[in-house]
């Protein structure tokens, strides 16, 4: 791109990497806009969009092709520190949960505790509940 126009102003020196004045659109001359451009921030505030195809990259907590997806927090914690944030269509966010954690936010530990759900005799359920299998019983199998 022309770096002396108004449009574009190098960023790098080194790599020659481009940016838009109007830090709401991008592309190689500066005429797409950015998703979920709300004012002047893209990426619904949540991101920073990328200059060379007008796509998101979602600050920490955030999800989605806008950002929008707000990930689940406990205590502060994306997804409890129990999972991972994933993206889940176009500007949703749920947690993926680490073995031996459910909820919706990961949040609960499954019964018989998480290195070894259920006691390893049954289902951890979504509600941390256990289903027991094998001739395990009680809560914890």
């Amino acid at each position: 791109p022309d770096t002396t126009s108004w449009l574009n102003r190098y960023i790098s020196t080194v790599q020659k990497i481009c940016r838009c004045v109007n830090t709401t659109m991008a592309g190689t001359n500066c005429e797409t806009p950015c998703p979920g451009t709300f004012g002047d921030s893209p990426c619904n505030g949540r991101g920073e969009c990328w200059f060379p195809n007008a796509t998101c990259s979602c600050d920490t907590g955030y999800k989605g092709k806008t950002c929008a997806g707000v990930c689940p927090r406990t205590f502060g914690n994306v997804c409890a520190g129990k999972g991972t944030c994933t993206s889940e269509g176009d500007d949703g966010a749920s947690c993926f949960c680490f073995p031996g954690f459910r909820g919706t936010g990961c949040n609960l530990e499954c019964a018989g505790g998480a290195a070894r759900p259920c006691n390893a005799r049954g289902v951890c359920e979504l509600d941390a509940s256990c289903t027991c299998v094998g001739g395990g019983r009680g809560p914890d199998c």
